[in-house]
């Protein structure tokens, strides 16, 4: 049987924290972490009442909320991990047009306090959740590079937003940031996640797709009623 070599190539980072690490997307990001033996912190605010994992040795959960500089510079200080993920958003479309500046709020300056918190502790390692919102897309394939972006609402705004954030931050800071532009990611939902009421309620949900790198993808219709309510939300 052929290996996998994702699986078997040696984790760079002994360390890790993850934002919205209770969200549909953190949680198994906290699970294959876990599975390699990296020391994991966890920071979600239970905005969508998702479960924070159970501390055990190596992983350490905080409900906290990315806006509260004060805790995530402690934790950040106290804990200094290697690298971060930050998943934590405001993800629901209706929800962002329908509250722009909790949105912008929770997406640009929760992760701008995120970043002043990751610099004051010597992190110079972060990957991000952006989303394929970001693309100015009309019809056929997308491609990371040749496609142009161009926001078009409030979400892909704080998304796109972000991105230049993160850049100016690395090139300042001397660091390294990785950009994963999502667009429909399918799972599994487990019985705690189906019991709160996210869709799919125990079957399939759909939260986003990654582009593959240097390739194409077929952008399907969007369908913006369908997005999850969050993938490990920032906000309240």
């Amino acid at each position: 049987m052929e290996r996998n070599q994702h699986n078997d190539a040696k984790f760079p980072f002994r360390s890790v924290l993850v934002t919205g690490g209770a969200g549909f997307i953190g949680a198994r990001v906290v699970a294959r972490l876990r599975q390699r033996n990296v020391h994991t912190v966890v920071i979600d605010n239970g905005y969508v009442g998702l479960p924070l994992p159970a501390p055990e040795n190596g992983l350490v959960p905080f409900k906290i909320d990315i806006r509260n500089r004060t805790a995530l510079t402690s934790i950040l200080s106290g804990y200094k991990p290697e690298a971060i993920i930050h998943l934590a958003a405001v993800h629901h479309i209706p929800t962002c047009e329908r509250e722009p500046y909790l949105a912008f709020d929770v997406n640009v300056l929760g992760t701008q306090s995120l970043l002043d918190a990751a610099a004051n502790a010597g992190v110079k390692n972060l990957v991000f959740a952006s989303s394929g919102a970001v693309y100015k897309w009309e019809s056929g394939p997308l491609h990371e590079v040749r496609t142009l972006t161009a926001a078009t609402d409030v979400y892909s705004n704080t998304k796109l937003t972000n991105e230049y954030q993160l850049a100016c931050w690395a090139a300042r800071k001397g660091a390294r940031t990785h950009i994963a532009r999502s667009d429909r990611t399918v799972g599994r939902v487990d019985r705690a996640r189906a019991a709160v009421g996210i869709a799919g309620g125990g079957g399939w949900v759909v939260i986003g797709r990654s582009a593959a790198s240097g390739g194409g993808v077929r952008r399907p219709r969007r369908n913006r009623g369908a997005r999850s309510r969050s993938a490990g939300s920032g906000a309240r």
